[in-house]
């Protein structure tokens, strides 16, 4: 939001006596302000990733991890990315995966590993532990930390995690 363009007066501190000071260059200033606040990076619009079944994998061998539809998307705010997901029921799990990756977005690359803790439910509630990588360039969500496999079967996933960019 651009900052408001009033003149400044130089007075007696009435208010009602002085002279205008060169709006002109406070003009040019306020410019600049409003440049560098856009430069910063305003608030930009939540970005809603369309559901595509590719996005969701896992690496473990021997293991499948079919994701039918979910909720997916992402905010930047300056070097910020916020990202929400919500899978409500994943299709099946197979085998014994340690791991299900979601692809991110190929513009937002991480500058550093990120994550947090993201909430699921298969059958009892859990809570696990998601890390954002740039390679490859995925949310990895993990049981835990010690990287125990998920039952197969149905489970969802709800997270919320931000990272930084470049």
């Amino acid at each position: 939001m651009p900052i408001a363009r009033t003149p400044w007066i130089d007075d007696d501190g009435s208010g009602t006596t002085g002279t205008v000071i060169n709006n002109a260059e406070k003009t040019l200033l306020y410019n600049q302000i409003d440049a560098a606040i856009s430069a910063a990076g305003a608030v930009g619009a939540p970005v809603n990733v369309p559901f595509s079944a590719a996005n969701f994998t896992t690496p473990t061998a021997g293991a499948t991890w079919v994701v039918t539809a979910a909720t997916y998307s992402y905010i930047v705010i300056g070097k910020a990315v916020f990202v929400s997901l919500l899978i409500e029921s994943t299709g099946t799990i197979t085998g014994a995966p340690v791991r299900l990756y979601v692809a991110l977005p190929p513009a937002l690359v991480p500058t550093q590993p990120a994550g947090g803790p993201f909430a699921y439910y298969a059958g009892v509630a859990g809570t696990g532990l998601a890390q954002v990588k740039s390679s490859p360039l995925v949310l990895d969500l993990l049981r835990d930390s010690l990287g125990t496999t998920y039952a197969p079967g149905a489970m969802s996933v709800y997270l919320q995690t931000m990272y930084f960019i470049a």
